[in-house]
């Protein structure tokens, strides 16, 4: 149980890693620390501010965990104009999503900005105990760079945007998910919500083997996660898609409710962009175990280098679990592995933009943060800690990451 006086208390994050062209911002918030009474005050006046925003201690919540992400914004030198995706953390998404859809779109609105960004609902508590978090990617023009920044709103997920830098696009599609009855098999959730993917992608003349990075969220990850695998191998050797994208598979509750799976990616086209797989010596290629994803992919951009590093745990070079049981052992082994990861490829725990970690508890997150801080994490890192149950039941932790070669 998280103490009252540490609950909704995570700080507003920025980072901003800048090299020639567009700067990479993450920026993460939660809701202010406040008192209920102040939280009755506060949803009063959001419905004053924001003409037709419902109240209550929720959207009083949400509105201030998306004052303070755009502060953060502005801190670094961005804003929420340059806003590409957000994810939000929520911890009762069937209670929270309709209150969300307006407070959201009011709060984008009253920033100036009239299409918010591509975005990620999913039910993963923040061990904070705040009854939401938001995390944000954001691209900010500096030097005169030409850079161009389009909502799609393509009929396949909750949004899609397209962020164009000189000759190159990138691509995100967040919350695809198959529009089928929840007692329908589970393989046939998966194939048509791998089957909207490829149709949104070839709207914009793109292919699977563009896509540098998925996220896949499973309803029920002990029930589904085999039978994930095996549609996502029969996808990817139907398209010859080798190396796989990065990636992360991680329960996450999902709205509708009906749904049982849904995907995220960010995708890359334009001259001079390459995509290389990540490895670490510390552990073994996911796809020797049935798990086709690559422990983190290089993306080569024209004017910097972006580290995707896929969701990483406690893992040997056999593939094996190590230290059940104990949380802050694996705690220092998936650190370990992330460093080795970004090691690799000549980069450091210094260069990460972003991360997020899931708990299967959120009693580890002070352990957690002992480990980051001793692991040596920036302090003004953005890390998103979540809870959610993770793909193997003896594994106590995961993270995944975000860096940038500027």
């Amino acid at each position: 149980m998280i103490p009252d006086d540490e609950a909704r208390a995570a700080p507003a994050r920025a980072r901003r890693i800048a090299g020639r062209g567009a700067a990479e911002v993450a920026a993460q918030a939660g809701p202010a620390p406040q008192t209920e009474s102040e939280s009755e005050a506060e949803g009063a006046r959001g419905a004053r501010d924001l003409r037709g925003a419902p109240t209550g201690r929720f959207s009083a919540a949400l509105r201030s965990a998306y004052d303070r992400l755009f502060e953060a914004l502005r801190a670094a030198g961005s804003a929420p104009q340059d806003v590409v995706a957000d994810r939000l953390f929520f911890s009762d998404i069937g209670a929270q999503a309709a209150e969300a859809e307006t407070i959201r779109r009011l709060a984008y609105a009253a920033a100036g900005r009239s299409h918010p960004p591509a975005s990620t609902w999913v039910q993963q508590p923040p061990a904070t105990g705040a009854p939401v978090e938001i995390q944000a990617h954001a691209l900010a023009p500096r030097d005169g760079s030409p850079l161009s920044i389009v909502p799609l709103n393509a009929p396949a997920g909750r949004g899609d945007l397209e962020a164009r830098e000189g000759a190159v696009a990138r691509f995100h599609l967040a919350g695809v998910t198959a529009a089928l009855a929840r007692a329908t098999p589970f393989s046939e959730h998966a194939a048509a919500m791998f089957a909207r993917a490829e149709e949104a992608l070839a709207r914009r003349g793109l292919r699977l083997r563009d896509v540098a990075r998925t996220w896949i969220h499973l309803a029920d990850v002990d029930r589904d996660y085999v039978e994930f695998n095996a549609a996502r191998r029969a996808l990817y050797e139907a398209r010859r898609l080798r190396p796989a994208p990065a990636s992360t598979g991680i329960e996450g509750g999902l709205h509708p409710p009906d749904r049982l799976c849904s995907l995220d990616l960010v995708a890359f086209q334009g001259p001079g962009v390459r995509f290389e797989p990540m490895h670490a010596l510390t552990m073994n290629e996911a796809p020797t175990y049935g798990s086709d994803f690559s422990r983190g992919m290089r993306v080569t951009l024209p004017s910097r280098v972006l580290l995707y590093v896929s969701g990483t745990a406690s893992i040997d070079d056999e593939g094996r679990v190590l230290h059940p049981g104990d949380a802050r052992a694996q705690m220092e082994r998936m650190l370990l592995n992330v460093r080795e990861l970004l090691a690799a490829q000549g980069a450091g725990l210094g260069d990460l933009l972003s991360a997020v970690t899931y708990l299967q508890s959120a009693s580890d997150r002070g352990p957690l943060a002992a480990a980051c801080r001793e692991a040596g994490l920036p302090d003004d890192l953005p890390h998103a800690v979540a809870v959610a149950r993770i793909c193997r039941p003896d594994w106590l932790c995961e993270m995944e990451a975000v860096a940038v070669l500027a």
